[in-house]
């Protein structure tokens, strides 16, 4: 996994200090996944991309993080791109597993993470 700054890690045994509407992006992704079908068609797949994708968005715009809570950020966000791609698989297992793992990304946020 190469790295400690590849991988997330607290600052110090605290969680780092992202602005309110990083939590705010990240929490819309997190109840849009937890409101999600898992059997859901491939359209409704694709909308979740969609609303996904246009969250991910909001974060980077809205993000004022700097140093080291900044990078962390992209250790956990930015691998939650190539999972949102994989969602428009046509492939219903690929899009399951994908919707798996960017559960499993998200649920970390709250643990590395706070506003301030």
């Amino acid at each position: 996994h190469g790295s400690d700054e590849e991988s997330l890690h607290l600052d110090n045994g605290k969680k780092w200090k992202v602005n309110p509407e990083t939590t705010e992006g990240v929490t819309n992704m997190i109840n849009r996944t937890g409101a999600f079908d898992l059997n859901a068609s491939s359209e409704d797949y694709q909308i979740l991309f969609d609303s996904l994708d246009a969250d991910f968005r909001y974060i980077f715009k809205m993000c004022s993080a700097e140093g080291e809570a900044h990078e962390q950020l992209h250790v956990l966000l930015f691998p939650l791109r190539g999972m949102f791609n994989k969602l428009k698989s046509p492939e219903e297992n690929i899009r399951k597993e994908a919707f798996e793992n960017i559960k499993q990304q998200l649920v970390q946020y709250e643990e590395y993470f706070e506003s301030n």
